[in-house]
């Protein structure tokens, strides 16, 4: 991350050459259109991230937050950014998961009553025991439980190349 923000500084030309796939202009769809290829500037540096303005003169523009360092390839050429992986529960995930607490009869008071017992109850058993993202469904320590597809997104995992950027 250190050698990609030291290469991003007021005024740096970098164009976008990949977006979500997408790499040709003739193909791409037209969100993909209005950025491939096209030269845009640095116009300001923060810690968590940057501007880019297709004018560099511009005082603002685009912002984007740098991601978890572990998603960025920096090459001399440019760099990548990937979005985050998936991986299965592993076993620790899955016991916690198995020993949630379950009170059939507080579920169904809670039910009928709008109330959160139950809840609380058990968003403090996973927060005590290290797994808050578990029930949360918030991210926390660069996880996050998706119960839907019962996997966990974890930003130490590189998923699919998102964006490529090239030094101009």
């Amino acid at each position: 991350m250190s050698d990609l923000k030291r290469k991003l500084i007021i005024g740096a030309p970098i164009k976008m050459v990949n977006y979500f796939g997408q790499t040709e202009l003739e193909t791409a769809d037209e969100r993909a259109k209005a950025k491939l290829g096209k030269v845009r500037y640095v116009v300001k540096v923060q810690t968590n991230g940057v501007y880019f303005s297709p004018n560099k003169e511009d005082k603002t523009g685009s912002y984007w937050e740098f991601p978890a360092a572990s998603l960025i390839e920096v090459s001399d050429n440019g760099f990548k950014v990937y979005g985050v992986g998936e991986r299965e529960l592993n076993e620790k995930e899955k016991t916690i998961i198995a020993n949630a607490p379950k009170d059939e009869q507080q579920d169904y008071i809670d039910a009928i009553s709008d109330g959160s017992t139950m809840y609380w109850r058990r968003k403090r058993y996973y927060e005590d025991a290290g797994f808050g993202y578990l029930y949360n469904s918030s991210w926390q320590k660069g996880l996050y439980y998706n119960s839907n597809k019962n996997i966990i997104l974890d930003k130490s995992i590189k998923g699919n190349l998102e964006l490529e950027y090239q030094f101009v």
